[in-house]
């Protein structure tokens, strides 16, 4: 379920104030549910601009449970937050008897014009926001 995406706050089902008000550097916030004994495919994001913050909002005990980001696995019993760029091949896991609940939030990307940067995804973003199904076509939406 998205929340904010590339900037524009997002209707939904739920609504979390603090989601919609303006943080400077964040672009998207959503959560998402991966239910037992499923994986996404591999995928990538389409915007170099920022990085994906991933936090697992539920305790994972089992090391059945990891996003694999070119060759590295993070393990989510082992770290709950990963953060890494959203363009390198990656696909997650969850092979527990579990939902595994994670909150997702883009970030303008460190560099020396954060503005000039957030403005670009700002502008990016009503492009974006009409093509996301390319990006997250296996996705089950909440409504």
């Amino acid at each position: 379920m998205f929340f904010k995406w590339y900037g524009q706050n997002i209707d939904g089902p739920i609504d979390i104030p603090e989601f919609r008000q303006h943080y400077p550097l964040i672009r998207t916030i959503g959560v998402s549910v991966f239910n037992r004994k499923k994986s996404t495919n591999r995928h990538f994001g389409p915007l170099r601009m920022t990085l994906r913050v991933l936090y697992n909002l539920n305790d994972v005990q089992s090391d059945q449970a990891w996003i694999e980001v070119g060759r590295h696995a993070n393990v989510w019993r082992d770290e709950k937050m990963f953060i890494f760029d959203d363009t390198l091949m990656h696909q997650s896991f969850n092979e527990t008897e579990a939902p595994r609940y994670c909150a997702f939030i883009d970030v303008v990307r460190p560099g020396l014009v954060p503005t000039l940067m957030g403005r670009l995804v700002d502008a990016l973003g009503g492009v974006l926001i009409r093509a996301n199904h390319i990006f997250y076509k296996n996705w089950s939406f909440i409504k």
